[in-house]
């Protein structure tokens, strides 16, 4: 079952540019009913200065190794999407986000 905090892989999410997407890794924010909240990393670091808010996470850290990261990667909070859980028969989880930088990207949403 899926749970707040859980790092997972979507099969698509889509570009901020255009309606195209790829598989992304993702942290889940928040699950009310059917629906749950996600907010996507990249590991295209250098696009930092590309949104509002974002948080570095380096895979070495113990957050990143926590979260099952392979290479530094931005959580881009201003991407907050929401999916439904009957859009995935089952999920791929990487990791889990410690609770500390959960309640930093909860309060920066």
């Amino acid at each position: 079952m899926l749970t707040e905090g859980d790092v997972i892989v979507v099969p698509f999410f889509r570009h901020q540019e255009n309606n195209n997407g790829e598989p992304r890794w993702v942290i889940v924010t928040e699950i009310v009913g059917d629906t749950f909240y996600v907010v996507p990393l990249t590991t295209q670091t250098r696009q930092e200065r590309n949104y509002d808010k974002t948080i570095l996470v380096k895979k070495k850290s113990s957050e990143g190794k926590m979260m099952g990261l392979k290479k530094n990667s931005l959580i881009m909070l201003d991407r907050q999407e929401n999916f439904k859980f009957k859009w995935f028969p089952k999920f791929i989880i990487k990791g889990k986000c410690p609770e500390e930088l959960l309640e930093e990207i909860l309060d920066n949403l």
